[in-house]
């Protein structure tokens, strides 16, 4: 719309008599074949019929056969109704534009004062997030329907604020740990308590799933990875026994200056790798299998 405006107003004067003229015309002959026709409905009923079907044939025949004033009550009726109509959308423009014009920047409230963060309404969460069961995160209700997170161009992280015995766990994370068992997804999971695999391990056995645990805490109590069994090559072994030292003792316990106690140790370690990936019984093929003393 500025733009026109801005292209009528660069328009040489008898180009905006033109315009004017033409635009006139146009309302008259709408005006003629919408309303003007409608009033012929109590003289002549082909003749409506006739001015109906061409706009032209209306703009000639109506101002002839029509009731003038019957004709002007209508045009005043139908101003009234644009007039009521347009009132009620400029009443309700920010909602409308809130609902059907959405800004692609982000909802701000008013007064920033105490941060400009802002509740998520339906229409926000329904362009951001999927109702009812399926597949995604479950975040929880939203007005009494299940709502998730299964939106491929945003990530997938979470963050959940709640002091202890909340119930953080048993409203987000049990939900998504069976969301993604009855899903069939692979999951890992920490649990530092054992409460989600004591609540959740039958379900996933059931289900065909093979649960590992790695626990720190109890290791006779958890899943192992015995790193000889992947040692096939002499690079192998030098590169497994580089990571076992490097994690062993850190640089400030090193000595300086000449690296041979320390090069005899890789060694060493390469070494005893070797002999027992290669030479040792499957059952004593591990490092705890051997003590040097």
């Amino acid at each position: 719309m500025t733009e026109l405006t801005q292209r009528y107003k660069n328009l040489r004067p008898s180009q905006k008599r033109i315009v004017l003229a033409l635009t006139v015309i146009t309302l008259y002959i709408l005006d003629a074949w919408f309303i003007g026709s409608i009033t012929l409905i109590f003289k002549d009923w082909d003749l409506m019929l006739r001015c109906l079907r061409n706009p032209f044939v209306a703009a000639v025949l109506v101002p002839q056969k029509a009731s003038i004033p019957l004709w002007i009550g209508l045009n005043f009726l139908a101003l009234l109704s644009l007039a009521a109509i347009a009132y009620g959308l400029w009443a309700r423009y920010p909602e409308l534009q809130t609902r059907f014009m959405a800004s692609k920047e982000p909802r701000i409230i008013n007064d920033p004062t105490h941060g400009t963060s802002n509740w998520m309404d339906r229409q926000e969460a329904e362009k951001h997030f999927s109702f009812g069961p399926g597949p995604g995160i479950l975040l929880g209700r939203f007005e009494g329907e299940m709502i998730r997170h299964d939106n491929p161009r945003m990530n997938r992280n979470c963050i959940v604020f709640g002091p202890p015995l909340t119930g953080k766990t048993w409203s987000l994370v049990f939900p998504n740990v069976l969301q993604a068992v009855i899903s069939e997804e692979s999951a890992i999971i920490t649990d530092p308590k054992a409460e989600i695999m004591k609540e959740t391990l039958k379900l996933a056995q059931n289900k065909g799933y093979a649960v590992r645990v790695f626990n720190l805490v109890d290791m006779e109590s958890s899943d192992r990875w015995n790193p000889i069994e992947e040692v096939k090559t002499d690079l192998d072994a030098y590169l497994l026994s580089q990571v076992i030292i490097e994690n062993t003792e850190g640089p400030q316990h090193r000595p300086l200056g000449d690296k041979f106690w320390e090069r005899s140790e890789h060694n060493l370690l390469i070494a005893l790798i070797l002999y027992i990936a290669h030479e040792a019984s499957p059952e004593n093929r591990n490092l705890q299998a051997y003590t040097i003393s």
